[in-house]
């Protein structure tokens, strides 16, 4: 009976539609993993030991960093976005974007802010050692461009618009993250 409501619900329109999405998604983000793995691998052949720690320390600050300055938003705006569109109240779906992109870029200048009135004392915080304190306005930069993807991230996201979504995903951390070793 299970097995009969399963293989019905997994072949019929609908399913293999939205079947076709997830599998489009499961393979950007297999991609973008590959990128991450080959970025660590190009920061140890261009960089050495030295530039790949360094590498690893800000990609485990952004880690650390990136929730705490998003406070949600990342999630809650395309859900508002998607409740709004289905509902078509598109006017509401778009005043949630604008006022969670506000709220970001607040949130993400304020703490700019911070970091660099204190990049001895974040330096040594981030990374061990207030010498690290040169690579706060990098991070700052990273972070910025984060904020810019995931905010175009949640609107394609809101709208129902996956495919976007995910092409923007795989631009943003698959090619332009390898690429970016190319021009460095």
């Amino acid at each position: 009976m299970v097995y009969k409501l399963f293989y019905s619900g997994l072949f019929n329109r609908n399913s293999r539609f939205l079947l076709k999405r997830y599998i489009f998604t499961g393979i950007v983000e297999l991609l973008v993993m590959i990128a991450y793995v080959i970025s660590f691998k190009l920061s140890s052949l261009f960089w050495g030991e030295i530039g790949f720690a360094e590498y690893s320390l800000v990609r485990r600050t952004l880690a650390l960093l990136i929730p705490i300055l998003f406070l949600g938003f990342d999630i809650e705006i395309p859900r508002r976005m998607a409740y709004g569109h289905e509902n078509d109240q598109d006017s509401d779906a778009i005043s949630y974007f604008i006022n969670g992109c506000a709220i970001v870029f607040i949130t993400v200048l304020i703490s700019a802010c911070i970091l660099l009135s204190g990049s001895h004392l974040f330096g040594r915080l981030f990374f061990g050692d207030s010498s690290y304190s040169k690579l706060i306005k990098p991070l700052i930069l990273i972070v910025i461009g984060f904020s810019l993807h995931a905010l175009c991230y949640a609107y394609f996201r809101g709208i129902l618009k996956i495919k976007y979504a995910n092409l923007i995903h795989l631009n943003t951390f698959g090619i332009i993250l390898l690429l970016s070793f190319l021009i460095l």
